[in-house]
């Protein structure tokens, strides 16, 4: 629990935020706890109410105060006598957690009491038995013991508005809509320990880095755009050529094909043994003088014979 992971459901984006704890102690690694937060009336701060779950197979109980944007963990006083995990938590009126069923301590005999129902009053802290919605919508009021760590009032008004070291991640100051640009530096005397939780400093205004990162992404925008332009003109081409048939003599070419792999051409043909070969004579012939004569050779006259007469 010393980290916490936060995704921004409006750019589909993870960060992981470091937390703090009053006295340096944290609430211990869980699964199958259950939670349910109350946002201050002024929207100055979140708290989140976490309950019970597993640790290495211990169930756990107490309610444990994650506060935002501060990120800084609370134990509240409420005991482990109601520890449970695989269960489930709602919030009713504002300011009450019905906790429901689950799986308590072994050998518990109040697991099922009330139908396996508690409650807890989220601004006294304390476990109640009964709710009053007699007198309509309560307004959630921020719990002293976590009013005295962020400053401000039940109704609202902290003082502190970041985690003490600040955020790990820039883009979590326009997360949570932390605009202060100068550091808020007070000491809140609490019994266990004295905390100083500061906001960001102006150095690292979000306006700033929103423009720089703006101008990156345009630019890289703007490349996409260019080289996706290029690919489609060039599959228009390839496909107009396809269609227009290749001009005559023309092979079109084989991807990954070299002049080795082209095909020889094919060897002179010969004639199988057992047939004459023959050339005729020459039947224009010089006389003795100078002029052509005309001879009729017969077509047998003058043969070569390459093989021996067949018999």
């Amino acid at each position: 629990m010393r980290n916490v992971h936060i995704y921004d459901i409006a750019t589909s984006t993870w960060y992981t935020q470091p937390t703090t704890a009053e006295s340096d102690l944290f609430p211990s690694d869980r699964i199958e706890a259950c939670a349910v937060v109350a946002a201050a009336p002024d929207r100055t701060s979140y708290n989140i109410y976490v309950h019970g779950g597993y640790t290495n197979g211990t169930v756990n109980g107490g309610i444990w105060i994650l506060t935002l944007p501060t990120f800084h963990w609370i134990r509240s006083p409420i005991g482990v006598e109601k520890a449970k995990a695989e269960h489930t938590c709602v919030k009713i009126q504002n300011k009450f957690m019905v906790v429901h069923r689950g799986v308590g301590v072994l050998g518990d005999s109040n697991c099922d009491e009330n139908a396996g129902l508690t409650i807890v009053d989220l601004v006294t802290l304390e476990w109640v038995t009964k709710i009053d919605v007699s007198g309509g919508q309560v307004v959630y009021q921020v719990p002293d013991m976590v009013s005295k760590v962020l400053g401000g009032s039940g109704a609202g008004g902290a003082t502190y508005s970041s985690p003490q070291n600040g955020f790990i991640e820039s883009q979590l100051y326009s997360v949570f809509n932390v605009t202060s640009s100068s550091p808020l530096r007070l000491n809140v005397s609490i019994p266990s320990n004295t905390t100083h939780i500061t906001s960001p400093s102006s150095s690292s205004s979000p306006s700033s880095i929103h423009k720089i990162a703006g101008s990156t992404l345009g630019g890289l925008l703007l490349i996409i755009i260019i080289l996706s332009s290029v690919l489609v003109f060039i599959r228009r081409r390839r496909r107009k050529q396809r269609e227009q048939g290749l001009s005559p003599g023309e092979l079109p070419a084989v991807p990954g094909a070299t002049p080795e792999m082209a095909v020889p051409p094919a060897p002179p043909m010969e004639l199988p043994g057992g047939y004459w070969g023959a050339e005729l004579p020459n039947a224009h012939a010089k006389g003795q003088d100078g002029r052509v004569e005309e001879k009729i050779v017969s077509p047998m006259a003058g043969v070569e014979q390459d093989h021996a007469p067949r018999t």
